[in-house]
């Protein structure tokens, strides 16, 4: 995507990347790509067994809809908790909108939590207009947005300078990302924290925190 620019390039004059770098331009429906972070932890490998985090991950991620790419982790954190963790991509608001309403998520997602679960949950959907985010990457090592089949390649100059990031967001070039209001808590509500963001465009869907007797993610 190629803006016309108003505010000056932080790129200096002259400067050539020291190494070849890669940035996304994602092909969507709309103008927005969605990302879906999400998680389990817990004290132990048993109980993010119990979570069904690994099946809920293999039901949904076949058929239509289907995220464009799944990107997994796992890692102990500090304090000792087992964290299980995953990132899917859609290549548009809808597309994500029919994923989260097919039976595999709305199953995992209405689960019964007993009043004191061994593990807690995160879940935390994104939707952000294409003109605003930025994607950099060596091509060998393509993970996220940059992964995604609906996502074309392109090489950046915009990259080894102070400001190079911000020089990616294509809306940089007309406008100043000042930001606008913060977003509203709406939440505790019981064992459940939740928060929305007022721009966010997911209709009904928040990301959110299940409280259980492991720390949130």
């Amino acid at each position: 995507m190629q803006e016309t620019r108003i505010y000056p390039s932080s790129r200096p004059v002259g400067h050539v990347p020291p190494i070849a770098r890669f940035t996304a331009r994602p092909q969507v429906q709309g103008d927005r790509i969605v990302a879906l972070f999400c998680g389990v932890q817990a004290k132990d490998s048993a109980a993010l067994d119990d979570s069904g985090f690994d099946g809920f991950l293999a039901a949904s991620n076949t058929g239509d809809t289907a995220p464009a790419y799944l990107d997994r982790a796992g890692f102990v954190d500090k304090a000792g908790f087992e964290n299980r963790l995953a990132a899917m991509y859609w290549n548009g608001v809808e597309a994500f909108e029919a994923w989260a309403a097919s039976r595999p998520v709305k199953a995992w997602r209405g689960r019964v939590v007993t009043p004191e679960p061994s593990y807690g949950t995160w879940w935390e959907p994104v939707a952000a207009r294409i003109e605003r985010t930025e994607t950099i990457a060596f091509k060998e090592f393509l993970r996220g947005v940059l992964a995604c089949p609906f996502s074309q390649l392109e090489n950046t100059e915009a990259s080894g300078y102070w400001g190079a990031a911000r020089d990616r967001i294509p809306s940089s070039a007309y406008d100043r990302l000042e930001g606008a209001r913060r977003g509203k808590p709406i939440g505790p509500a019981g064992r459940h924290a939740a928060a929305r963001a007022d721009h966010h465009p997911l209709r009904g869907i928040v990301g959110g925190l299940r409280r259980g007797t492991a720390p949130e993610l």
